[in-house]
């Protein structure tokens, strides 16, 4: 049974266009509730390239622009988003 008193639950993440292919990319955020959580941006290695925080409203709708300011390795990125509550959520991409 999932739990939708859960922040992760209260957040919907789409990271666009996939593949990425240069630098910097997008993610479109929508919230179903008041939301607190880290983004880690993280390469294949597992090393953590790039971390930012975000509180955002209850009913958010918006493309949100990510550039790491690094020259982001090509292959497998992993992006975390690690909420106030303890929850966590995964989305995999590839850069090409």
């Amino acid at each position: 049974m999932v739990n939708s008193s859960l922040q992760a639950n209260q957040l919907n993440a789409t990271v666009f266009e996939v593949p990425i292919k240069g630098n910097t990319f997008n993610i479109h955020f929508q919230t179903t509730a008041n939301v607190e959580f880290a983004y880690e941006l993280i390469d294949g290695q597992g090393q953590r390239l790039f971390t930012s925080r975000f509180k955002l409203k209850q009913g958010y709708d918006a493309n949100v622009a990510i550039d790491p300011q690094l020259s982001l390795p090509n292959g497998l990125l992993v992006h975390r988003f690690v909420f106030a509550d303890g929850s966590a959520k995964t989305i995999t991409t590839i850069k090409n």
